[in-house]
């Protein structure tokens, strides 16, 4: 019911490497998967992928188009669905989320697993100080618990 995870240590565009909470996903769409590394952002309302991931996905970018804000400013996004997988040892959840695709195609980001779809199935501990991220997956019960108290 727990799965633990160490920062991996990751270069910006700049080519500076850091330390950052990521996780090892499986991203997929139909027959088609892949692995990836994705950042576990406390800041993002919901989880965002590239438009080459969407692509090689086949994801249905018919939707409408609309404005996604952070800190690089504004871009544009369409809302696709995407299934992700997490795993470690005996441990595996997959689950279907809404993900906001970032209509740029030459942006280069990791996929950003964000609050609406991910952070709410998980109770998720950051240890900075050990670099070490801890995923409880929340049942039923204890997810509707946690809505009633807001």
């Amino acid at each position: 019911m727990v799965l633990n995870f160490k920062y991996k240590e990751v270069a910006n565009p700049e080519g500076v490497k850091k330390k950052r909470p990521m996780v090892p996903i499986t991203l997929s769409n139909g027959e088609v998967s892949f692995e990836t590394l994705a950042l576990l952002d406390s800041g993002a309302d919901s989880t965002a992928i590239s438009m080459d991931m969407a692509e090689v996905l086949g994801l249905d970018l018919s939707g409408k188009r609309e404005k996604s804000y952070g800190i690089g400013g504004t871009v544009d996004s369409i809302t696709s669905r995407v299934n992700i997988s997490i795993q470690k040892g005996h441990e595996h959840y997959a689950m279907t989320v809404d993900a906001k695709v970032i209509m740029k195609d030459d942006i280069q980001l990791p996929p950003l697993l964000g609050r609406a779809g991910f952070f709410d199935e998980f109770e998720i501990t950051f240890n900075d100080h050990k670099k070490k991220i801890t995923l409880k997956k929340l049942d039923v019960v204890n997810r509707r618990f946690n809505k009633e108290d807001d």
